[in-house]
Order: C-alpha cells, then structure tokens, then sequence
C-alpha cells in the first residue's frame, strides 16, 4: 500500500522507516527503553536526522476478515474495537516518543495509521501537555503522572466498548487509496517546521 503510493509521489516525497527504534528517555543513557512503531514515514536530513511525517501500527487480521467483509460490517464487532483501540494507545506512546527524539514537531498534530489485517483506521494525535509526555499507555512507567497514566488505563480496559476513532478502511478499494495518498501529502506540511529542539524535551524527563 505505501510503496506504491510512495512511487506514485515520487523518491523523495518520503522514506519507509521499518521497526523504527525511539527512545523514551534520551536525558538517561542507562534507560532503553523505546517504542518502536512498525513504519515511520518520513525523511533523512543531511545531518543524519530523521523527521517524521506519520507512521503505522499494524495488529494480525482477525478471524472474520478472510473474506474481506465491507468496513461498515465489521467496524463495531468488539475484538476490532479492541484492537484497533489498543494499537492507538500503543501509536500515541510512539508519537510522544519521537516529539522526544525531534523526529516531529513540537506543539503540533500529527496522523498515524492503526491497522488491524487489510482494514486501518487514520487517527490524529497531539499535541501533548507536560504530563502526557511523561506518562506511557501501553507500557505504563511508574514515574508518569497518575490522572494521565488513569484515563490511559481506562482506555485499554475499556477498549471494547469504545468506538473507533474515524472511518474504517479496506486496503484495495478507491476510499482507502483516497485516504491513503490524502493522509501522505497532507503530512508532509511537517517538514517545514524547524520547532524540534531535542533538549527541550530533557526538561520533561
């Protein structure tokens, strides 16, 4: 889905970054711990550096989708509730974590893409407080802050019942390839932002 797309809008519109390692404390050398989404989409600078412009958190298909059921049928069967809400949580952690890294904007918003199979959903995020930056979702750390780590928590356990967030779609039909390339040249408006001072974020840590 995004080679083609990618090919589509040229080599340098953006790179596919597969299992892209971001750390969630840079201010503690010790501290390994990262959040590594499944494709970060975005661009080397000539420093080095990587800038994002979204990225993608992809879960197995489940069971009924093997015969490719139209999105409106299977949006709100719970186990996909469940999963693609689940994956958000998981995509929001990796999007303060590459606030963290000055792989994106600070101050911002930026779109991620949860998938679950051939069906994904397009989810927005940020911009984020203080507290959220210090507080995991989907591996909670003890040191963020307690309101935050709670509503995220409630999250995850009530992942079920929450409706998931925006149109659901399916890989191969025109509204996908629509949202897809819409989502792509959209996030590229976030290149020209030159507000990612990575020691700014050292103070939150």
């Amino acid at each position: 889905m995004l080679v083609e797309h990618k090919n589509s809008l040229g080599r340098g519109s953006f790179i596919i970054f597969p299992q892209l390692r971001l750390l969630w404390n840079l201010r503690k050398r010790e501290d390994r711990r990262c959040d590594i989404p499944d494709i970060g989409l975005g661009r080397l600078t000539a420093a080095g550096t990587i800038h994002l412009q979204g990225g993608l958190e992809q879960k197995p298909a489940l069971e009924y989708m093997k015969n490719l059921p139209p999105p409106s049928d299977i949006s709100n069967i719970d186990s996909l509730r469940a999963t693609i809400n689940k994956a958000a949580v998981q995509a929001s952690d990796q999007v303060k974590a590459a606030l963290k890294n000055g792989c994106i904007p600070r101050n911002t918003t930026i779109k991620w893409i949860m998938a679950s199979g051939p069906y994904f959903v397009i989810q927005e995020f940020g911009p984020y407080t203080t507290d959220d930056l210090t507080t995991r979702g989907h591996k909670p750390n003890p040191s963020g802050d307690a309101v935050t780590a709670g509503a995220l928590k409630n999250m995850v356990d009530n992942a079920r019942e929450m409706p998931i967030w925006g149109p659901l779609y399916l890989i191969g039909t025109r509204e996908a390839a629509a949202a897809v390339h819409n989502y792509l040249t959209s996030g590229m408006v976030l290149y020209q932002s030159i507000d990612r001072e990575v020691t700014w974020y050292a103070l939150l840590l």
